[in-house]
This record gives structure tokens, sequence and C-alpha cells, in this order.
């Protein structure tokens, strides 16, 4: 039963990593469009009178496509995780895969490598393996949660 979990954990990790394979073949252009359109659809602006409406899309749709990044990644660890049990396995494949991230995006139209970006992703499966590791040492020292 162990390994259908563990083919399972594996499988979703690799689902996973396609989505964001598919989010990082988006042309630059079609990312802001994208991210943009849906700063726009939760009307921030309501919120926000100091800034000129024209620039709130674009000053919204940057943060949330870096949030993706925390966000996805974050899903990334809690499988990676799950899939090696050890914390520096999956540590190891998931900011592995952001660098390679990176580079693929060096060969999409209009977008770059960003070291900044692979940063926001090692927040995103941080916090999952370090959430992970308090959990195994409490576990570890019969403390109940």
């Amino acid at each position: 039963m162990k390994s259908k979990k563990r083919v399972i954990w594996f499988l979703l990790m690799i689902a996973v990593m396609v989505v964001i394979f598919i989010f990082s073949n988006q042309s630059g252009e079609k990312s802001h469009a994208i991210s943009n359109a849906v700063a726009e659809k939760v009307n921030i602006e309501t919120q926000y009178d100091w800034q000129e409406s024209s620039t709130i899309p674009l000053f919204w749709g940057l943060g949330l496509r870096k949030w993706a990044h925390i966000e996805l990644y974050a899903v990334l660890g809690l499988t990676a995780i799950k899939w090696t049990c050890l914390w520096w396995k999956a540590g190891l494949i998931c900011y592995g895969y952001a660098c390679l991230d990176e580079l693929h995006q060096l060969l999409v139209g209009s977008r770059g490598a960003s070291i900044t970006d692979t940063f926001l992703d090692a927040i995103g499966f941080g916090i999952v393996i370090l959430g992970w590791l308090v959990v195994v040492c409490i576990k570890k020292r019969g403390m109940t949660l």
C-alpha cells in the first residue's frame, strides 16, 4: 500500500511540474495579459485610490505572478516531500526544477530568467518542507498537535 501512495505522490509531483512548465511556456505578453486581466476582474482599484487607475492592473498583475511562484512551488514541495520522505531530497528536486524552469524561460519569446523568481519558489517549497520537518519532529517526540 505504501508503494502505491508513493507512486501517486510521484505522479502528482510530475503533474505540478507540467502545470509550471505550461505557465512558463507562455509568452511574456500572454502571461502579463492573463495576470492583469485577473487583477481587473477582482476590481482591486476600489480599495486603493492613491494609485492612478491605469497602473493598478500592472501593479497587481505583477503581484499575482510573484504569488503564483510561491503557491505553485509550495504544492510542488508538498508532493516532493510526500514522495521522497526526505527533506533535503525534496528541496533539491524543487530548487533544481526552479532553476530549470528559469532556463526554460530563456527559450520562450519575451521571457527571461530571474534568480529572484527562484528565491520566491524557494519560499514556497521551503515553508512546506519546514512545516513537514516540524510535524515529524513533534511526532518523534510523542507530542500532540
